[in-house]
């Protein structure tokens, strides 16, 4: 039976971060995942530390590939998704216990949706929240009408756009 979501994490030297990602993927109210990896041959200790996960949970699939970005990673990694969904994650994120469960259950809910998208906190290297850092989003200007409540869009044709602090060079 293929998991409800497949988690789809690329990663290249992302090693001082895993260890918080994976405690936020175990955490995860909705248990039926997988986590597809594709690592681009780290050498900071990713890969092992990688592989002794994976050794305890079965529901982790890893595979190395050379390092070509993350994009081509990602597309491998949905290549080699089963799950029903996919969540694309990253490795130097975290994410809320009820994220994936939530996320499933408004894809569940509307049929008719292809994408479900979720709030954030902007965090810091140590996973603490950045208060304010949200609202210095320049974008959030234009996205502030549906950040904090649940809508649906019937397009969605800006999905790619780049984050950018103001203040920050």
């Amino acid at each position: 039976m293929p998991p409800k979501v497949s988690i789809c994490l690329p990663n290249l030297n992302n090693r001082r971060f895993l260890e918080d990602r994976l405690r936020s993927i175990y955490a995860q109210t909705l248990a039926d995942w997988e986590l597809v990896v594709v690592d681009s041959f780290s050498d900071d200790g990713a890969w092992e530390l990688l592989q002794e996960h994976a050794a305890r949970e079965p529901r982790i699939r890893l595979k190395q590939s050379p390092r070509e970005g993350p994009y081509p990673a990602w597309n491998q990694c949905v290549q080699l998704a089963r799950g029903e969904y996919i969540y694309f994650a990253t490795s130097d994120d975290t994410m809320a216990p009820d994220c994936l469960r939530l996320l499933a259950q408004a894809l569940d809910a509307h049929s008719d949706v292809s994408l479900a998208t979720c709030g954030l906190d902007i965090i810091d290297e140590e996973s603490r929240v950045l208060p304010g850092a949200w609202e210095r989003i320049r974008q959030t200007r234009y996205y502030r009408p549906w950040l904090d409540r649940l809508h649906r869009r019937a397009g969605f044709t800006d999905f790619c756009w780049t984050i950018t602090l103001e203040g920050v060079p």
